[in-house]
């Protein structure tokens, strides 16, 4: 399973949250509703991973968005109480803040709920910047030498995330929004697909992709590998990104790499749903055995 190693080693201070969350319950009800809740909540982001390997639509497709937000929830809850107990206990030992004010119930209440509510604001204001395409722009002088060419717009895009529950209108939008800047080269990075099942759908966002158009040419091949294009990449199977994976120009048909991607360049970056930028160019080229 997806991330299944890495939810594994959160187990403790899994425990943890919960432990401390259900210490500001009062009465015996309330901390046994709050335990159960809990429970429930873990296998959430397991159970959406299963279901999002067979065929997503109508009321499952929805199902699994909320269930896959359960992680993302639990992962902001953790961050939230352990700074919370980082925050208290620093303002316990400068005196700022009495151990009568931490027991008094609707101190408690208060802090309990606030625990929960912010990871839930973090986590829909993620799902609606993700919704929205927002393109940013930079301009970027290079001094001139040999080259002809007086200027370049590159369009850089990443961080897609593509999968069972990604809206059938996204991809059009972004190759709609791309192609209009005309740009004369188009990168596209990794975190590509979501999750381990990088073969589901594939075909589909492939396609999407190759309506990208580019005043230099055309260039189709393998997204940079990155995170989950990582963890099914072979040695003897060059993974999404791999540069052994090859490119096809212009001119070249009935193409099945993924993902097509049509090249464009210039200080322009295009970024689906506002994510996070590339942390730094290419240094130096590999090499294929």
């Amino acid at each position: 399973m997806y991330l299944l190693n890495e939810m594994l080693m959160m187990i403790p201070v899994v425990v943890y949250v919960g432990l401390r969350l259900r210490s500001l319950r009062s009465g015996r009800t309330g901390k046994n509703v709050f335990t159960l809740a809990y429970i429930l909540l873990l296998p959430a982001f397991p159970i959406a991973e299963g279901l999002a390997h067979g065929a997503a639509a109508g009321r499952v497709r929805a199902l699994i968005g909320i269930l896959s937000d359960t992680l993302p929830y639990l992962l902001y809850l953790i961050l939230i109480v352990v700074l919370s107990d980082l925050v208290i206990g620093l303002l316990r030992l400068l005196n700022i803040l009495s151990k009568p004010t931490l027991l008094r119930s609707g101190f408690r209440t208060t802090r309990f709920w606030g625990l929960l509510i912010v990871p839930v604001l973090i986590v829909a204001a993620g799902i609606l910047n993700f919704a929205h395409l927002s393109i940013s722009r930079y301009r970027i002088e290079v001094p001139r030498r040999a080259a002809t060419v007086a200027g370049l717009r590159i369009v850089f895009a990443s961080d897609f995330h593509l999968g069972s529950i990604t809206s059938p209108r996204f991809l059009p939008q972004f190759v709609e929004a791309v192609n209009a800047l005309a740009p004369d080269l188009i990168l596209i990075g990794g975190d590509v697909l979501e999750g381990d099942r990088p073969g589901e759908g594939a075909e589909a966002f492939a396609a999407q992709f190759r309506r990208l158009r580019a005043s230099t040419g055309t260039m189709e091949s393998r997204a940079i590998m990155k995170d989950s294009e990582e963890r099914t990449a072979t040695p003897s199977s060059p993974g999404p990104g791999s540069p052994c994976s090859g490119t096809r120009s212009k001119k070249s048909t009935g193409s099945s790499t993924w993902p097509a991607a049509t090249t464009r360049a210039a200080p322009v970056r295009a970024r689906p749903g506002g994510k996070r930028s590339p942390r730094s160019w290419p240094r130096r080229r590999a090499t294929c055995p």
